[in-house]
């Protein structure tokens, strides 16, 4: 409850402060706590609608857990706050999985689709009260979602058996926590590797089941890859990225020539970007974050985070600029694409990371020779290379999907697949 002394942001900043503690190693690391205090900045500007809905949230999920309800790891645009994460409002670090804020910050209001289990659906919507709402609008937010219901239904059955199997608070002490299920159990990745998925939920078509056993997973990111190169759209790639993949890089030479790649925009003008700074994101080893972005899907752009990466850490976007451009893609808004795209050029070349990158980002992105340049040419390749770089925006566009969601669904099914390889055990005597 707040008191006159605390407002619901003082009340929400303390939560968030104590929820850090437990989620990430003390001390913070930099990464960490750069990403809060950005996110905590963005909130704290937001009206106390936001604060409000974050708190009933809160409130709403600790009654599901009171319940005992399977709670998927919220999907949509929540999966990317940092702050969601350390409220326990999702099961995902967005900082080890490179998801953004930016989908879940830049909309009317927040929301936290809280995907259960159908038969506890209805008692967490009269369970859950709402003292931090001032009218039903805030409370409207924070929806129960049955879309997945039969995947969570799923998950809850397996819990209840294997209590009734084990006589769990007897033998271990404490009920099954499935946020302890760990992430890289070998068992369970080679079950998927081996397509031994029957039953798993959105894992378990013969179309999955080919590509599950030729990308051979090995993490949650590589099971979400296997879930988007199936959809419709992305699955045209699959074989491409699959020859990437398999195919050891040949390191260029450094004064490798880009080829010129064909554009819609090509008779834009390279004019100055005004007022652009860099959000410099940095991954252990001093490697770009942008250049991590493409490296993990071998230069194929599949996720939009992947996009709003590039947008922000290399062509340095403020997040506004960055958000209406992915908006633009996503739709085909070809006027605001023309416009953005010598921004796009001029803040890759000033980006004093693009230079050292460049033989790196030769190698994924097909088209570029290995040839030696003649010196008039050595100016112009980073430009053509970076022009290359925006055309694959635009041919990607149609088929970018959220990463935030596939993981999701890919998390769902990996604990459940790992309650079956591991919990197989007779009924207690």
């Amino acid at each position: 409850m707040t008191t006159p002394a605390s407002s619901p942001l003082q009340e929400l900043e303390s939560l968030i402060r104590a929820g850090a503690a437990r989620r990430w190693p003390s001390p913070l690391p930099e990464a960490v706590r750069t990403r809060l205090d950005e996110e905590l900045a963005w909130l704290r500007a937001k009206p106390e609608a936001w604060h409000q809905a974050f708190l009933l949230a809160c409130n709403r999920f600790a009654s599901a857990r009171e319940l005992k309800a399977v709670i998927a790891p919220c999907r949509g645009a929540a999966t990317g706050c940092a702050i969601a994460y350390a409220l326990g409002l999702t099961d995902l670090d967005p900082l080890a999985h490179g998801l953004r804020p930016e989908p879940f910050f830049f909309r009317a209001a927040p929301t936290f689709p809280l995907e259960t289990d159908a038969k506890v659906a209805i008692d967490v919507r009269q369970w859950a009260r709402i003292p931090y709402a001032t009218d039903l609008d805030t409370a409207q937010l924070l929806g129960i979602d049955d879309e997945n219901a039969p995947e969570h239904s799923a998950v809850q059955d397996a819990l209840d058996e294997l209590r009734r199997r084990l006589d769990v608070f007897r033998k271990v002490g404490h009920p099954i926590d499935l946020a302890a299920i760990p992430l890289d159990d070998p068992l369970t990745f080679k079950a998927f590797a081996t397509g031994n998925t029957d039953g798993i939920p959105a894992f378990q078509s013969f179309p999955m089941l080919a590509a599950l056993r030729g990308i051979r997973p090995r993490t949650l990111n590589d099971l979400a890859l296997v879930y988007i190169l199936t959809l419709p759209g992305p699955c045209l790639f699959y074989n491409d990225f699959l020859r990437r993949r398999n195919t050891p890089a040949k390191t260029p030479s450094a004064r490798a020539e880009c080829v010129p790649h064909s554009s819609v925009d090509a008779q834009c003008d390279n004019l100055p970007a005004a007022g652009e700074s860099f959000n410099r994101g940095m991954e252990a080893g001093s490697r770009p974050a942008w250049l991590a972005a493409l490296a993990e899907t071998h230069g194929i752009l599949l996720w939009q985070e992947q996009v709003l990466t590039l947008l922000r850490d290399l062509a340095g976007f403020d997040i506004a600029t960055a958000w209406v451009t992915l908006r633009a893609l996503l739709k085909d808004k070809y006027t605001t694409l023309r416009r953005v795209r010598p921004r796009f050029i001029k803040g890759a070349l000033a980006n004093p990371s693009f230079g050292p990158a460049l033989p790196a980002l030769r190698t994924l992105l097909p088209g570029f020779t290995d040839e030696p340049s003649t010196p008039d040419s050595i100016p112009t390749a980073p430009k053509a290379l970076v022009r290359r770089l925006w055309d694959d925006l635009l041919f990607f566009a149609s088929t970018l999907y959220p990463k935030s969601h596939a993981l999701a669904r890919s998390l769902l099914a990996y604990r459940l697949l790992y309650l079956r390889l591991h919990n197989t055990y007779k009924s207690t005597p």
